[in-house]
């Protein structure tokens, strides 16, 4: 074992051999070739699909997305207001956590902007929901 601070390591590392901490950068996921080309073949038909229909292409198609919505429920100003002698100290209360729960919102979309919006408040039921129910009922 060497006989040398922490500090000097650190020092040595960064200012004399150049190197710094970085942190990766986040991706959604790490797509396979075969992920890929099953991209590309995809994109590929709806192109195609776009190049003979025209407009009336995007007039046929549903997308979707989902995102996590937090909520709280915040005391209104009018209702924690209470009678004080005008020397007493003012009321005191603590802020509340901004996310004192959430719910998932999932959107439908067409051409014309959000055709339906489903609220899901349990994980498992979102998630399955997600991948089975809901596209099927749109």
């Amino acid at each position: 074992m060497l006989s040398i601070s922490v500090g000097s390591v650190e020092d040595i590392v960064k200012y004399h051999l150049h190197y710094r901490k970085v942190n990766a950068r986040r991706v959604p996921h790490t797509l396979t070739d075969m992920n890929k080309m099953v991209r590309m073949q995809a994109a590929s038909r709806l192109l195609q699909q776009f190049e003979d229909e025209g407009d009336a292409f995007f007039k046929s198609m549903v997308t979707t997305d989902e995102m996590w919505v937090h909520y709280f429920t915040a005391e209104s100003q009018q209702s924690s207001r209470e009678w004080r002698h005008t020397s007493s100290p003012k009321p005191k209360r603590a802020w509340r956590n901004r996310s004192a729960g959430k719910v998932m919102a999932k959107f439908f979309c067409d051409w014309q902007g959000v055709i339906h919006v489903d609220f899901l408040t349990d994980a498992r039921q979102s998630m399955q929901l997600i991948t089975q129910t809901s596209w099927q009922q749109t």
